[in-house]
């Protein structure tokens, strides 16, 4: 719909009169033609007679507005209809463009909100990366602690059992009243077809306190021993040790009669000299090598060894996790 020129108003289908030369649209009201008037296609409105050179004498009507008083009650209901239809019109398309609108922030909300629940699960799934990497962080980091710590513990020990590599220790042995250590040595020596200068002995002595305990007796407290203690020996050379422990191996089962010991016979037992670890460590080994039917163990320069039987590898045992891996 197109607006008359002069008042502004909407012109109506049967009311309105377009200029030939510029296309602007007029109410009949307002150029003072009646309805029944004809208006040609040529017909100019008077902006545009105005701009053609004038051939005569004429007067310059002027365009005049015409009264509402004069404006007929139809046309009056036809112009207020015709608003009432567009500004319908123009409210249903302002209806459709705000549903769409709303249409858009709907799913524009709904996106926000799978965005969020998205975010909310990805921090809840990195939340437990970050607490299972420090968990697993804290278990590589105890179980490398606790490796170095056994590894530095057998480190050591083979450094302490590497200052024992001149000494030995003789078991079994009785103990005399006010013996000389070195010369029982040297004399166990001779006997075994070994002969050693008492220059070679850097110094022997029994180890541990005297093994007694009480029993009573009608009353009367005897002092009886327990066991003699063993002989600790370190000799200034290893070659001197070695061969004293291989005389000791050939001649098995020594007694201290066979040595011309006197009091009653028993065992002597002639062994390197294992630092207290290695020690317990070569007696769990016997019994656990003993019940997985092992037929050898052993210790030789302060390490132990173990054979399943004929013709098997040799393993050494360090600590109690090659126990654990062996046998287990």
């Amino acid at each position: 719909m197109v607006r008359c020129r002069a008042c502004g108003r909407y012109l109506p289908m049967t009311d309105g009169i377009i200029c030939g030369k510029c296309d602007v649209a007029y109410r009949r009201g307002c150029l003072n033609l009646s309805e029944k008037t004809k208006i040609s296609a040529s017909w100019m409105c008077p902006a545009c007679k105005n701009k053609v050179p004038r051939t005569g004498d004429h007067s310059n009507t002027p365009v005049k507005c015409q009264e509402v008083g004069e404006c007929s009650p139809l046309h009056k209901d036809i112009d207020i209809g015709l608003e009432i239809r567009l500004f319908r019109n123009e409210l249903s398309a302002m209806r459709n463009e705000l549903k769409e609108v709303r249409d858009n922030i709907t799913m524009v909300k709904d996106k926000v909100l799978a965005c969020n629940k998205s975010l909310e699960e990805t921090d809840c799934r990195v939340t437990k990366l970050e607490k299972l990497y420090e968990e697993h962080l804290i278990k590589c980091d105890t179980k490398i602690l606790e490796d170095t710590i056994s590894e530095l513990r057998v480190q050591l020990n083979e450094r302490d059992q590497d200052l024992l590599v001149n000494d030995l220790e003789i078991s079994g042995l009785p103990e005399q009243k006010g013996e000389n250590p070195i010369n029982t040595v040297v004399l166990c020596a001779k006997k075994m077809g070994l002969d050693i200068d008492h220059r070679e002995i850097v110094h022997a002595e029994r180890a541990g306190v005297l093994r007694t305990s009480y029993c009573n007796n009608n009353s009367a407290q005897k002092l009886m021993s327990t066991g003699p203690r063993k002989i600790v020996v370190r000799m200034s050379r290893r070659a001197v040790r070695d061969e004293f422990l291989r005389c000791a191996r050939v001649r098995r089962n020594i007694t201290s009669d066979s040595l011309g010991w006197p009091g009653d016979p028993c065992r002597i037992y002639i062994n390197e000299q294992l630092t207290p670890v290695n020690r317990k460590l070569f007696g769990k080994t016997r019994e656990v090598a003993k019940m997985a039917s092992s037929r050898y163990t052993w210790t030789k320069g302060g390490q132990i060894f173990v054979r399943k039987e004929d013709g098997k590898p040799v393993t050494r045992i360090r600590s109690d996790t090659d126990l654990s891996r062996i046998f287990y």
